[in-house]
């Protein structure tokens, strides 16, 4: 990571910061004065979040009567009630502390109180006034300051003008009061008429944590943006660190690739950085160094492709879906330069891990204008023989034709002979005449093929197929004829592609086979793999298909001849025994006709990897699912 990146994570570090303290100390001061602010409720005042309501117990128990009291000289009948205050908390806050003052409006006595402590004022504004807490519930009589009455229940006398403060019991779960809920308390009342308890308020302080509200989760975020940050420094500084060294192996190990490509960058991905392999120093001093990699594409293509070109190419180089685009080592791109001419783009893999996405890829750039032009000179010769090709090819139908019914026969009897036992000379001599028929059939097959691509009269015959259906039988015969030779066959099929396609699906497994055929030949140790992976587009799955072996593979002057043939298809039947098979160009050809073509990645020594893909038009979406071939 470049000086002026760590610059830039340095100072974001520093903000993110500053952002982090002021907002913890608001959210410090805003929630201390949240918890320490009172609040009052007076009655039953449902328009506040919390209050309380009094009311009398209903049940059967809750009022009754004292019969023949002496109440000071005095015989009454003394009336006694249960009277429940609820304590309503609609708030989405609970209640820390709270405490209720009940003011007396009548004569009465007050004989229990549960389950926290009442401290009474009693004979309010008189010369015997007298405040005392008690515990109704749990008291002593010799502790009782105030003035009373005892039969067998404490009366304590109340007037009007005294009042009761209710403190509630933290130890009987009174406090705290959760949010959204309720809680009752109890009292009872001695009185000789009646008893208004209507004059009364409660008082109550809410709590919040310091684990609520947005502005905790902002600091979380925060805080883990900034540990971010601060790892993302860390690693930029060792990166910096490795990234002379690292170059230099770099540039070495590239090195080569200058003879083929004109300029070639490194592009980390996930750090949006371009750094320069291998460029002429005209083209640097033009390059936006400051711009990430991606502007420096986008203003690239922007200034050197022509005019129809720009879009496109700009959509190509986008780095951002290059993870997803780059399914198999590279892919490639032309376009028409202002400068100079037809130009060529690559984007190929670099550090691939399985399972993971593309890290970092190089961008090459390669002038082909004197190819283009050659290869447009060859399509228009080619298109001038067109007619003098068809004429060849109506007469090598009829004589591929007799041919092939000759050949037939013959392998048939030979196939009859092996059949019916005998000299073991004549049975060894039949199977050798069966199998060179067989391959003279397969031979045959092809030069048909070839001739009708010379004439242009090979046709496609796209209809509905199942490809699990096909694959299966492609990779049936191709495990069978890797068995044989004893080497080792894998498929890796993707259980995402549609089942029912519309395409040539004969002309594909021919294709397919062809190709593996060709790679088991070749392989003498290890083995083969058949890759197909899909991705659906505008109703269309796009497959990609690899066979992938481990045999010697190509020559650089090998490959260099087909793509020679490739463009010369006039030329392309005249093969010496070291070069590549005609069956390739055949292959190629059909492969042309259903807008794709054949691709081979090759090293000599460490084998080949033959690829192509094809858009089939979906008929049913549902997957093939996972196979085990």
């Amino acid at each position: 990571m470049r000086r002026y990146s760590q610059e830039g994570i340095k100072k974001a570090l520093a903000i993110v910061a500053i952002i982090i303290l002021v907002i913890l100390v608001g959210h410090m001061v805003e929630t201390t004065s949240f918890n320490s602010k009172v609040h009052e409720a007076k009655g039953p005042d449902d328009s506040k979040a919390s209050y309380m309501d009094f009311a009398d117990r209903q049940d059967s128990t809750s009022s009754w009567l004292k019969r023949d009291f002496d109440l000071k000289g005095k015989t009454v009948d003394l009336q006694a009630k249960t009277v429940d205050g609820t304590v309503f908390n609609r708030s989405p806050e609970e209640i820390s502390t709270w405490k209720m003052t009940l003011r007396i409006k009548g004569d009465c006595f007050i004989n229990n109180a549960w389950c926290g402590v009442v401290e009474i004022h009693q004979f309010v504004g008189t010369d015997k006034e007298a405040v005392q807490k008690l515990d109704l519930r749990n008291y002593q009589l010799e502790n009782v300051d105030l003035e009373y009455l005892y039969d067998g229940d404490l009366l304590i006398p109340l007037q009007k003008g005294d009042y009761l403060v209710y403190y509630p019991s933290e130890k009987d779960d009174e406090v705290p009061v959760a949010a959204d809920s309720e809680l009752t308390i109890g009292m009872i009342f001695y009185y000789l008429d009646a008893v208004d308890l209507s004059d009364y308020e409660i008082s109550y302080s809410y709590h919040k944590g310091m684990n609520e509200g947005l502005a905790f989760y902002i600091l979380i975020a925060l805080t883990i943006i900034w540990l971010g940050l601060l790892t993302m420094m860390l690693v930029a500084r060792a990166t910096y660190r490795r990234a002379i060294n690292e170059m230099e192996l770099r540039t070495s190990g590239l090195s080569y690739m200058s003879d083929i490509y004109d300029i070639i960058y490194i592009i980390d991905i996930e750090t949006d950085e371009l750094t320069p392999v291998t460029a002429d120093e005209e083209s640097e001093k033009h390059r936006p160094e400051h711009m990430g990699a991606r502007d420096q594409l986008l203003n690239l293509f922007a200034m050197d492709a022509a005019g129809p070109y720009v879009e496109m190419m700009q959509e190509f180089a986008d780095i951002r879906t290059l993870s997803e685009r780059l399914e198999k080592q590279s892919i490639a791109c032309e376009y028409l330069s202002k400068t100079h001419g037809w130009t060529m783009i690559r984007f190929l893999a670099m550090d691939r891990e399985p399972g993971q996405p593309l890290k970092r890829v190089l961008f090459t750039i390669q002038n082909i204008d004197e190819e283009k032009q050659f290869t447009e000179e060859r399509e228009q010769q080619i298109l001038r023989t067109g007619i003098e090709s068809k004429s060849k090819s109506f007469f090598f139908d009829i004589m591929s034709d007799r041919v092939k019914t000759g050949v037939g026969s013959m392998v048939d009897e030979a196939t009859e002979i092996s059949g019916e036992g005998g000299d073991e000379k004549l049975l060894a001599r039949a199977d050798k005449i069966r199998d060179t028929g067989s391959t003279l059939l397969t031979l045959t097959e092809r030069l048909v093929d070839a001739s009708d691509i010379c004439a242009g009269t090979l046709k496609l015959n796209p209809v509905q197929y199942s490809f699990r259906q096909m694959i299966t039988g492609v990779a049936g015969e191709a495990r069978e004829e890797a068995e044989e030779k004893g080497i080792a066959f894998a498929a890796d099929i993707s259980p995402k592609i549609p089942d029912r396609l519309i395409g040539d699906a004969p002309r594909i497994r021919e294709i397919i086979l062809f190709l593996i055929s060709k790679s088991i030949r070749h392989v003498k140790e290890g083995g083969i793999t058949l890759s197909v992976f899909g991705k659906e587009t505008e109703g269309k799955e796009h497959l990609l298909i690899s066979i992938k072996d481990t045999g010697d593979g190509f020559r650089e002057e090998d490959l260099k001849r087909l793509t020679a043939h490739w463009a010369e298809p006039e030329h392309s039947w005249n093969f010496t025994k070291e070069e590549p098979g005609l069956g390739l160009i055949i292959a190629h050809e059909m492969l042309r006709l259903m807008d794709s073509g054949l691709g081979i990645i090759s090293e000599y020594g460490n084998g080949s990897e033959f690829y192509f893909e094809l858009d089939q038009e979906i008929k049913d979406p549902a997957p093939i699912g996972p196979m085990e071939l």
